[in-house]
């Protein structure tokens, strides 16, 4: 029996003729995000304690540099689209990396944390520019038969970067040698940026493709997705502090856990293309949400090594995962208007998530633990199944 292709443009869409290959695409799309989330986010984790240590600022005020990186990573979000329409998305992106290239260059020298802040915030910025823009371009670039494989590609960067952030930056041993070291991977997304598809033009949207049923799901997928961006946070910016300080069990288990997550996060979104080229996109991410609602819960059900390790290691494979089906799922309900709609569940992500670590850090502050948090994040990630499962649009 043949596979239902993933992500395929629908009947009004052109098809995409002399498509690039879906490997090239592929490994165009990882780079972007390997330098969006990887290197201009994810490597300020490790970094932050770093800061510390050099005296450049205290744990307060580092943690709030993160906190204003999560803003730029807003602000490019809300962006990236209209800015995409009248610029062109490729200049964009190239743009976006060689700004992320020059900040992370830039905090090799001798700066005040404010400037260190300055930078990461444009790299929060320029970022959120990439995963708007970046995804969409190549999505809409591949053929319909390799949609799937250039989405779990993409997204693998994610993985990819987390994974060599936190094993690189504490091995140089200094804030400048990790910023050099990592400036120096940015420079490889740089370079292959110059092969970056300008992608087919996008058609004007039809009536059918703006009309009842299917808009109806891609606000289901839309709202779904930004709760998604609510329930990993536990998982990610508390995980540290709850094992090495609420369950007692050391930072170096800490940042063991988090190699897990990266390590995850690679194999999430490849693994869960090629499951949803056999099942398709909607029923691979209803299945997807509702197994990482068990995960994100495993925690409060047991704080055993190995439950732990399962879980963080889990919630890694499916975040990135989820980002790649949600891609893939608004391609299938219009590939012509991708572009806008991801940019739009982009920003409700970004907005949803910043909201959600004050609600976190609420929650905390009323339970002295983090362990009731887990379940609260498991339990929205099963509204956010059934919000895919129950709402559905019309078939590519």
């Amino acid at each position: 029996m043949s596979s239902p292709p993933v992500a395929a443009a629908p009947a009004e869409s052109a098809p995409v003729e002399n498509a690039p290959s879906a490997w090239l695409l592929g490994v165009l799309g990882l780079l972007a995000t390997f330098t969006a989330i990887g290197l201009g986010r994810f490597s300020f984790t490790p970094l932050m304690p770093m800061l510390v240590a050099e005296g450049t600022g205290t744990s307060v005020a580092v943690t709030q540099g993160a906190a204003w990186m999560m803003a730029g990573y807003t602000v490019g979000a809300l962006v990236a689209a209209p800015l995409g329409r009248r610029w062109g998305g490729r200049p964009l992106v190239r743009l976006s990396l060689l700004v992320i290239l020059l900040a992370l260059a830039l905090e090799s020298l001798p700066l005040s944390l404010a400037m260190h802040i300055v930078l990461r915030a444009l790299c929060g910025v320029f970022g959120a520019v990439i995963m708007v823009l970046g995804p969409s371009l190549v999505l809409r670039s591949a053929s319909a038969s390799g949609r799937a494989r250039v989405a779990g590609l993409t997204y693998t960067g994610i993985g990819a970067g987390t994974l060599v952030s936190g094993a690189l930056v504490p091995l140089t041993g200094t804030v400048s040698s990790a910023s050099l070291a990592l400036a120096g991977l940015a420079g490889l997304a740089v370079i292959a940026s110059l092969w970056f598809p300008v992608g087919p033009p996008q058609a004007v949207a039809s009536g059918a493709v703006s009309g009842g049923k299917r808009s109806a799901s891609v606000v289901a997928v839309t709202i779904a997705y930004a709760i998604s961006g609510f329930a990993y946070i536990p998982h990610t910016a508390l995980w540290g502090n709850f094992v090495a300080q609420e369950l007692g069990r050391g930072v170096v288990l800490a940042g063991h856990h988090w190699m897990l997550f990266g390590i995850g996060a690679i194999s999430g979104p490849l693994i869960l293309s090629r499951v949803a080229q056999r099942w398709g996109v909607r029923p691979t991410l209803v299945a997807v949400m509702a197994t990482k609602s068990l995960m994100v819960s495993l925690p409060w059900l047991s704080q055993s090594p190995l439950a732990l390790s399962v879980s963080i290691t889990m919630v890694g494979a499916f975040s990135p995962g989820i980002v790649a089906l949600v891609s893939a799922r608004l391609a299938e309900l219009g590939i012509e208007r991708l572009a806008a709609r991801w940019g739009l569940a982009t920003t409700i992500f970004a907005i949803v998530q910043a909201a959600g670590g004050w609600a976190h850090a609420a929650l905390y502050a009323h339970f002295h633990s983090y362990l009731p948090l887990f379940p609260i994040a498991g339990a929205s990630l099963l509204v956010a199944a059934a919000l895919v499962a129950f709402i559905q649009g019309e078939q590519s």
